[in-house]
């Protein structure tokens, strides 16, 4: 099967588009994120939360590093990742 980056830019999309749909259940992102900047473009696309999978196997301490640049990311904007899921949908 296919895995990692190759697929990144259709699960990105499927996210987009299930968000779309209004429908009113989390969305999990998976498919190709392997850094912090895959997990927000995730974020906002409309997923609530993310998996990483092959990362992990280049990095097994990637989701460490992850989470403390995202807290960091947060903190520097004032925001938490609650506030900035399918931020990419909003047109105010």
């Amino acid at each position: 099967g296919m895995s990692g980056p190759a697929i990144k830019p259709i699960a990105l999309r499927a996210v987009w588009e299930v968000y779309q749909s209004n429908l009113k259940i989390p969305i999990i992102g998976c498919g190709g994120i392997q850094n912090t900047h895959d997990v927000l473009e995730f974020i906002l696309a409309g997923a609530s939360c993310v998996e990483v999978g092959t990362a992990n196997l280049v990095d097994p301490t990637c989701m460490i590093r992850m989470i403390k640049e995202l807290t960091s990311y947060c903190k520097q904007h004032q925001t938490n990742l609650k506030n900035l899921i399918g931020l990419a949908h909003r047109k105010d």
